[in-house]
């Protein structure tokens, strides 16, 4: 899939994942995990020979994928979709709404807990995600849209795209971003 056809394939389902309930979005990010911690060795296995880390760090950083679910779910939940605060007869408000598409491009060092941090909270927060792993680490980008896709998301939802660095170029000059 090219960096475009990923990105319209997304913004297609945007209004989709955007109206699904807050519960519904959270239940997947729950399924996300317990997918991620049944494959244990699968993403230990597939980030030490990517990164050349030594297993005991590879299964921290598979704790860190799955913990990071439970802190955005947490951390959504302490903001409320509407709050207010009134002053001096002044009233300002604040509302989250989902924006729509997020790029997410991954380092080569965590390359699997590092992206999760911006793509548990973009879905959650009811945006889609077009995901650029490192070019060094394809199989833990495959990994992590296997796990979402057995999460129940709908499809494209969640969008891998592999390459290089003008992949990454590609994705973050579109202007449909």
């Amino acid at each position: 899939m090219t960096p475009a056809q990923a990105i319209a394939a997304t913004r297609s389902v945007a209004p989709i994942w955007s109206a699904f309930p807050i519960a519904d979005r959270e239940a997947a990010a729950r399924r996300f995990a317990e997918i991620v911690s049944k494959r244990r060795a699968d993403w230990v296995a597939a980030i030490c020979r990517e990164t050349g880390k030594p297993r005991w760090e590879s299964n921290t950083e598979v704790d860190s994928i799955i913990a990071k679910v439970a802190i955005s779910i947490e951390s959504r939940a302490a903001r409320r979709s509407f709050s207010s605060h009134s002053e001096s007869g002044i009233t300002s408000g604040v509302r989250y709404k989902p924006l729509g598409v997020a790029i997410v491009l991954g380092p080569f060092n965590f390359p699997g807990h590092l992206p999760n941090g911006h793509v548990v909270p973009a879905l959650l927060a009811g945006n889609c995600v077009v995901f650029k792993p490192s070019e060094h680490c394809p199989l833990v980008g495959e990994l992590m849209n296997q796990c979402w896709h057995a999460a129940g998301i709908p499809f494209g939802t969640f969008n891998l795209v592999q390459g290089g660095r003008s992949v990454g170029e590609q994705l973050i000059a579109d202007p449909r971003i």
